[in-house]
């Protein structure tokens, strides 16, 4: 990765800088991901992600539970204000804390690097790539089927799709951010003008034809109890989940202060009023029984109100799911960034396209696990037990908000709501975390299971004082496979920035003792400074010279990438 610099870290109290630098003629170049966001592309990012292709394809879940039109619509309202609860929330934490990363970030900051890394475990090797998995492989299924229209579509032809629009769209946030956030608003305002389409063809429907939406077709079949309406709730809150995904971006939004609430504020009430009004007209021309029967609602609606303009559906359907897919992508993307920044990921993860400025190594790992699951079956089945350890992830960012109230009440906020907005979130997520008992202890055990496999992997990977250096310079491997001791770069060089035990414990002594000045010897101090200045120095006097060759370092690989490849093994065993 010779094109790419790394993030430094340099911490200052509570003051974090997540710039990487580099000498070029005296001057010094900041290498960092700009703020391109704006407050539209910041609302597309959250209703791109929360719009999927349930609304679509099967909202049934709530109505399963009440068994009445009436009542499904209730409980849909209370998840949109719980969730602007959340969001408000959120809203104060991206600002409190304006870094990427969000969920990660924040528990980072207020509870420290394990609950840190075992959600960055959960939610970075598991949950986003099942999620993305499983759109690409609806968007397939939904653009396949016009095309097999007596049958199911056949499995091979729906996975190599899967795979091409993950590898696309993973190329579009790689060259360009803009790219990604233009294709963003294209998705989201094409998924809303379609929902806008079905409430605009409900409302005509009840006025001109005969129609279900009366009291007695609203209300029949309620079933108004407790365990059902916990349950109907808990369904429903689970489509507003994705309010928090612009958090993850906060150091690429323009005027974050400003923006990010603004996007949480507009985004969040339009998803529950549209959320609301299509329900409406679905209920307008569908029984709620033909509701629970149909494999797809909207194809169903489309079919008996639209005539000539239903086949369009499917169409729609699958422009949702890319929506979601290339807002997971983006921002969960800065997951792995952010994680690599802390050092609780290998450092390539935390490296920008010099160029570019997009953080391509994150991008291409998220990519890459989430072909993993499309071809695995047997994974994309996990998601269905990650609800609970979802939720528990909100609840431990909410958390974090009290605790630093708490411990830390001078902190800047830009924005702060009243306690009662958390407390209440937090209860209200303490209920829906319990909820499940009721359903299915089982889900809760394997939950359970997927987060405490990452507790081996913190105390094998991250915990450990002597890494492995390939975790922190795994470029190198890079370098050394293109390079036969020519064109200006030797191997002896590339083996002097190969840092072994040795450099790694100089910088760790300085950053330890760099927090006890005040009773340490300053002297001893300034050495270590040094030392360890001169060792970041020649790196990066390195790096620039890695990048003027990368043009040849590639043309190398392409040349003779079998025999490299070999060599470059035996050079890893050998170390």
């Amino acid at each position: 990765m010779v094109s790419f610099d790394s993030v430094e870290k340099e911490n200052h109290g509570n003051d974090v800088h997540h710039e990487a630098e580099l000498l070029e003629n005296g001057r010094e170049t900041k290498i960092q991901m700009k703020q391109r966001l704006s407050l539209f592309n910041g609302c597309t990012i959250i209703v791109g992600v929360i719009v999927g292709s349930g609304i679509f394809v099967s909202p049934r879940g709530v109505i399963e539970q009440t068994g009445s039109a009436f009542l499904s619509l209730i409980i849909w309202m209370f998840c949109g204000i719980f969730s602007l609860f959340g969001a408000l929330c959120y809203a104060e934490l991206g600002t409190t804390i304006p870094k990427s990363g969000g969920d990660y970030t924040y528990i980072h900051e207020a509870f420290g690097k394990v609950p840190a890394f075992i959600f960055l475990w959960m939610a970075l090797i598991i949950v986003n790539p099942s999620s993305i998995a499983i759109m690409a492989l609806t968007f397939s299924t939904y653009t396949l089927q016009p095309f097999y229209p007596d049958c199911t579509v056949p499995q091979i032809p729906t996975i190599l799709l899967s795979a091409f629009m993950i590898i696309t769209l993973t190329f579009i946030n790689c060259y360009n951010v803009k790219w990604s956030t233009k294709t963003q608003d294209i998705s989201s305002v094409t998924k809303i003008a379609a929902l806008l389409l079905i409430v605009f063809a409900g409302v005509y429907h009840f006025f001109m034809n005969e129609n279900h939406f009366n009291w007695e077709s609203l209300n029949a079949g309620h079933n108004f109890n407790v365990v059902s309406l916990s349950l109907a709730f808990y369904q429903g809150v689970f489509s507003f989940s994705g309010y928090n995904y612009l958090n993850f971006v906060t150091e690429e939004i323009k005027n974050p202060n400003k923006n990010l609430p603004r996007s949480i504020y507009l985004s969040i009430p339009v998803v529950t009023v549209i959320y609301l009004l299509v329900n409406m007209a679905y209920f307008v021309a569908l029984t709620p029984q033909e509701v629970l029967l149909s494999p797809a609602v909207a194809v169903t609606f489309a079919n008996r109100v639209m005539g000539l303009l239903s086949p369009i559906m499917p169409f729609f359907v699958a422009i949702s799911c890319i929506g979601s897919v290339n807002g997971i992508i983006l921002t969960s993307s800065r997951m792995f960034f952010a994680g690599a920044r802390d050092g609780q990921l290998p450092e390539l993860l935390a490296m920008i396209h010099v160029k570019l400025l997009t953080p391509i190594p994150s991008l291409i790992a998220l990519c890459l696990l989430s072909l993993v699951n499309i071809f695995v079956s047997e994974l994309r089945d996990l998601i269905n037990y990650l609800s609970f350890a979802e939720t528990s992830v909100v609840f431990m960012s909410v958390a974090a908000l009290l605790k630093l109230r708490i411990c830390e009440p001078n902190l800047p906020r830009p924005i702060k709501f009243n306690l009662l907005v958390p407390i209440t979130f937090i209860m209200i997520c303490l209920f829906v975390l319990i909820t499940p008992f009721v359903r299915s202890p089982v889900e809760l055990v394997a939950a359970a299971v997927i987060i405490c496999s990452g507790v081996p992997v913190y105390l094998a990977f991250v915990h450990v004082q002597d890494k492995p250096t390939f975790l922190y310079k795994p470029w190198i491997i890079l370098l050394k496979m293109a390079d036969n001791g020519e064109d200006g770069v030797d191997n002896k060089s590339i083996d002097k920035h190969n840092w072994g035990a040795a450099d790694l414990e100089k910088v760790t002594d300085y950053e330890e003792d760099k927090d006890e000045v005040g009773t340490g010897n300053v002297d001893h101090l300034k050495v270590q400074e040094q030392e360890v200045v001169s060792l970041r120095a020649e790196d990066i006097s390195f790096l620039m010279k890695a990048c003027e060759l990368s043009r040849a370092y590639a043309e190398k690989i392409l040349i003779d990438a079998r025999g490299q490849l070999k060599v470059a093994l035996r050079n890893f065993v050998s170390s």
